[in-house]
């Protein structure tokens, strides 16, 4: 029998505990309370924690008058407003909205059938999410496509999901003890979820992408020191178990590694290269193997695009990317990241065949032949790389032939280019 199904002799109990913390939240809890309101699923309880806002939030909340559950408190940030919200809830499952996010309506009823659907060890049901900026305009689809579990392993090595798109068990995240308020803000939900994965629950996907999840310049997961310092105490409170099975322990290197690349993107975005350098590599240091993996490369040389845009033309400096991805294997040599010649040749020969795609998007000809050159006298062994080849060869029809080209329409019946 698979462990993730489950089949009650009594139908679940699903009433929901909604809880919003809010700060300073006043252009969106609204948008976020009304968008919790209108779910399908009506057995819901809304509690929002007004977390010493200065602004006309308090206002606001008063208009909802007994529709919802008001707290106030002074400013303690947002685990200690979660958890105080916690303390009241009525419901057995747990839906964790940000002032600022909101949700489609079948919201709660996917991730309440996906956990009626699951074992008592599947904790929390996730769905993909809908980026969108300040005034709601969509930005990026991300997630949605799992339909499987995550545990332990797969999130030591990067938060999956946001905490507005989870519906979660409450009685697991009341036995956990709920957000530790001394994590810094910003990871209180990814440590909450490393917790629960480290005692062997796991989360299901739904599908869908029913939550929008806004991205704010003025965040607390825009704060790139905050965060930084937040993902690698969360990392060094899980690695500090001594119960963790070997091959989530065999991963510590992998996962520092992914919290320091984060963070070296982070602060390319900041533009604080130097740090950014820093950061990339203590990320190869700890995990050679990332320099093997195209998505680095790409990650570092479009770390200034907008989110959304990452190797478009949109804002796409292609010699500052070229800069930057030099200066930072020139880093990693200097820091001892980077010890073999072989390592280096692989290095620089991956990064050259990701510029030379990215010019090639550009249409930038010249460029994509001298970076495949360059590819090859690095790398040689990227002579076997057909695809690179093929761009190589295209380059050398010229960008007037590629884009008429690409703008030709396949005939009836014939197969898409």
């Amino acid at each position: 029998m698979n462990p993730e199904i489950h089949s009650p002799a009594q139908p679940m109990s699903t009433s929901v505990s909604v809880i919003i913390p809010a700060y300073n939240a006043a252009a969106f809890v609204a948008e976020a309370i009304d968008s919790a309101l209108a779910q399908s699923h009506r057995d819901v309880e809304v509690v929002v924690v007004d977390d010493g806002s200065t602004d006309a939030t308090a206002e606001i909340l008063a208009g909802y008058r007994s529709r919802i559950t008001v707290l106030q408190q002074s400013n303690r940030g947002p685990a200690a407003a979660r958890n105080r919200a916690l303390r009241v809830a009525g419901g057995t499952m747990l839906a964790l909205l940000d002032a600022d996010d909101r949700w489609e309506e079948s919201f709660l009823a996917r991730g309440i059938n996906r956990l009626s659907a699951s074992s008592d060890q599947v904790v929390g049901a996730f769905s993909g999410w809908v980026a969108v900026d300040h005034r709601g305009g969509e930005i990026l689809t991300q997630g949605g496509v799992e339909s499987g579990t995550v545990g332990l392993r797969e999130l030591v090595l990067g938060n999956r999901f946001p905490p507005s798109a989870l519906v979660l068990r409450l009685d697991a995240v009341r036995a956990s003890g709920g957000f530790d308020e001394d994590i810094p803000s910003g990871v209180e939900d990814y440590d909450l979820w490393l917790r629960l994965a480290a005692g062997g629950a796991l989360f299901a996907g739904v599908g869908g992408h029913p939550c929008r999840y806004r991205v704010r310049a003025d965040s607390v997961s825009h704060q790139v020191d905050t965060m930084r310092l937040g993902r690698l105490r969360c990392l060094e409170k899980v690695f500090a178990r001594t119960d963790l099975p070997d091959d989530v322990r065999a991963a510590r290197p992998r996962a520092l590694a992914s919290a320091y690349m984060q963070a070296a993107v982070e602060l390319y975005a900041a533009e604080r290269p130097a740090e950014g350098e820093r950061d990339f590599a203590r990320a190869a240091h700890s995990w050679p193997e990332i320099l093997a993996d195209d998505e680095t490369y790409y990650a570092v040389i479009c770390a200034t695009q907008p989110l959304g845009f990452k190797a478009s033309r949109h804002g796409f400096d292609l010699a500052e990317g070229e800069r930057r991805i030099t200066a930072a294997l020139a880093r990693c040599r200097r820091d001892g990241a980077i010890t073999s010649a072989a390592a280096r040749r692989q290095a620089q020969g991956r990064a050259l065949r990701t510029l030379a795609r990215l010019a090639y998007g550009q249409r930038r000809m010249g460029l994509v032949r001298r970076y495949v050159a360059g590819a090859l006298a690095a790398d040689p062994t990227l002579c076997a790389d057909r695809s690179m080849l093929a761009t190589f060869a295209k380059s050398l029809a010229g960008a007037q032939v590629i884009e008429a080209l690409s703008r030709r329409k396949p005939r009836r019946g014939a197969p898409p280019r």
